[in-house]
């Protein structure tokens, strides 16, 4: 795969879960009992959420 092809992938998956995340079906509070560890600290679903809809916006302006 190539590199545009790898990120245009990877805004994909990012997409997939912030839509999961705000669905109707309510996967937004099932998730948001969950906790990550990343970038040294627990962090919450909605955190994390948060981190994807802003790499969202940069590999948008790339």
């Amino acid at each position: 795969m190539e590199e545009k092809e790898i990120i245009a992938r990877a805004k994909v998956l990012l997409q997939a879960y912030v839509d999961m995340f705000n669905s109707k079906d309510n996967y937004g509070a099932l998730l948001s009992q969950c906790k990550v560890f990343y970038e040294g600290c627990f962090c919450d679903s909605h955190c994390l959420k948060d981190d994807m809809e802003t790499l969202i916006g940069d590999i948008e302006t790339l």
